[in-house]
């Protein structure tokens, strides 16, 4: 049977006892880590910029953190642990969404720069063609140009031709002779008739054609 001493007896009472004060240490170590944790996070936030996209959120990270310090100073480590973790949290999720904006914001401004790119390449695309429809039309009015210039020189050529050239004489009238054969008997027996041209007279004439008749009488 063993033998039960005061030793015995004192030994884990005595180590409960050295215990307590380990565990609180403990405690208060983790407070500490927790709130420089929070503490840390915060400023990466602010560094960030995060407050421009979620300012509640960081305001309630700096609360909480504020109440975690004065918890622990009162010595309720316990909640200075779970402000100090609320509020590393909140500040963590301010600078995922801070970021996450951040992103939507770059890839809209890309977007609309590439849009904006485009835009000008299509006004510029617009304007060559108008150049070259420009400068179509342009060699179009200068063709038209020479070409009523030099009808007009050919036209004034041909008048300057027709007034130095003299007029071209008459048509030569046309004169008409008949000659008949007429026997004693006063029958006709041939009847001829020969035309030849010959040249106009003068206006005097009234230019019309002059018949002559020969009559030769056969005895």
């Amino acid at each position: 049977m063993q033998k039960i001493t005061l030793a015995t007896l004192v030994a884990p009472a005595l180590a409960l006892a050295l215990a307590v004060p380990a565990h609180a240490e403990g405690k208060g170590d983790r407070a500490n880590k927790a709130i420089a944790e929070a503490q840390g996070k915060l400023d990466a936030a602010m560094t960030a910029k995060a407050d421009a996209d979620m300012p509640r959120r960081l305001a309630k990270a700096k609360e909480d953190l504020a109440n975690a310090r004065e918890a622990l100073a009162a010595g309720r480590k316990e909640d200075a642990i779970a402000l100090a973790n609320h509020a590393n949290a909140e500040a963590d999720a301010a600078i995922a969404v801070s970021t996450q904006r951040k992103d939507e914001r770059t890839v809209a401004a890309v977007a609309d720069a590439g849009a904006a790119v485009d835009a000008a390449n299509q006004q510029a695309q617009a304007a060559q063609q108008q150049a070259a429809d420009a400068t179509a039309r342009a060699a179009n009015a200068e063709q038209a140009a020479a070409a009523s210039a030099q009808a007009a020189q050919t036209a004034a050529v041909n008048a300057q031709v027709a007034a130095t050239t003299p007029p071209a004489p008459p048509a030569p009238a046309e004169v008409k002779t008949t000659i008949s054969t007429q026997s004693a008997t006063g029958k006709v027996r041939h009847h001829t008739t020969v035309k030849r041209k010959a040249p106009a007279r003068a206006a005097a004439s009234g230019g019309s054609a002059t018949t002559t008749t020969v009559t030769q009488q056969v005895q």
